[in-house]
């Protein structure tokens, strides 16, 4: 009865440490190392450019430096007048990475209140995708920045209108 007492212990210990490992550290919280990182995305860096029916769109991002990653896009209607811009960051956060954005018009008049911006946490990360996502919204619920085969970056907007799933798609080549 003793030797299986202690065999069931040993099992149960083994078991609590092998999950408490995949969760991250021995207390149940997920450390750092098992979170993304900001280098994670170095592959989103650089400068883009396509078109949505005659009008440009440019998509810029910085390396990954210190705690985080700046961007800018910029919409030039019939390729000459601007129609938006929007200032975008991704953040190192404790809880992880988190995708912000606020639009501008093209004098610079905020969309947004002063003190808000449109957050969206990262879902998930692969070597070639990041989704991020916001379930409290309908409309921008999703983000995803995906590399395609073509070396294009691919970003989709997903959100709800009426209850029903609508994306928009904005491709983008890299400029050299």
């Amino acid at each position: 009865m003793i030797r299986t007492t202690g065999v069931i212990v040993i099992a149960c210990t083994i078991a609590w440490l092998t999950a408490a490992s995949l969760r991250g550290d021995g207390l149940g919280e997920p450390t750092t190392a098992s979170k993304p990182k900001l280098a994670d995305l170095m592959w989103l860096h650089g400068q883009w450019r396509g078109q949505i029916k005659g009008d440009v769109i440019e998509e810029y991002w910085s390396k990954p430096s210190a705690d985080s990653m700046t961007g800018m896009f910029r919409w030039l209607t019939g390729g000459n007048k601007t129609r938006l811009f929007e200032f975008l960051t991704i953040t190192q956060e404790p809880s992880g990475l988190t995708f912000r954005f606020k639009h501008f018009s093209r004098d610079l008049k905020g969309w947004e209140e002063k003190d808000e911006s449109w957050d969206f946490p990262v879902a998930t990360l692969g070597e070639r995708e990041a989704v991020f996502e916001n379930p409290n919204r309908q409309n921008y619920r999703r983000i995803i920045y995906r590399i395609e085969e073509s070396g294009g970056l691919l970003v989709r907007v997903e959100g709800y209108t009426d209850g029903k799933l609508e994306a928009d798609e904005f491709r983008f080549r890299r400029v050299e």
